[in-house]
């Protein structure tokens, strides 16, 4: 093999090399996020205010309205933080508690529609901070539960 094929070999090599190396430093990106520990230190908060069953943190992190899939697989809008309060034990069951205080942060499921917990039982990323599709200003936020069994084995 000719030199200069060797050589343009070994540089393709190492420039393949570097980019699967930034992937796996962050597997979020795929979902727009820039820092894994984003995922990390949410991903823990969800975790502990289900832990100790604080609903009132849990409304802080969710964007509304909020897609909730109930056990039947009905889909309903939980329009505010009052209404998830109202209704968190029907949102949060025992089973969907369960299945996120099982998870574990090295298993979280990512793709561009955001990170999942489970097999889709909660669904959660960036999110623009007014709402706006537009707004290049973002939060995480829980976008969609799902307590479907289809959902919570």
């Amino acid at each position: 093999m000719p030199k200069k094929c060797k050589f343009l070999i070994a540089i393709l090599f190492f420039a393949l090399s570097g980019f699967s190396s930034v992937a796996e430093e962050n597997r979020f990106a795929v979902a727009g996020i820039g820092d894994p520990q984003q995922v990390q230190i949410f991903f823990e908060r969800i975790q502990r205010d289900v832990r100790v069953g604080d609903r009132k943190n849990l409304a802080e992190i969710i964007n509304y309205p909020l897609n909730f899939f109930d056990d039947k697989g009905r889909h309903v809008k939980v329009r505010s933080a009052r209404d998830f309060k109202l209704n968190y034990e029907k949102i949060f069951t025992k089973t969907v508690r369960e299945v996120i205080l099982r998870q574990k942060y090295s298993d979280l499921f990512v793709n561009y529609q955001g990170v999942m917990i489970g097999r889709g039982v909660i669904w959660f990323g960036k999110v623009g901070r007014s709402g706006n599709v537009n707004d290049k200003t973002y939060v995480m936020r829980i976008y969609t539960v799902n307590s479907n069994p289809t959902y919570v084995k």
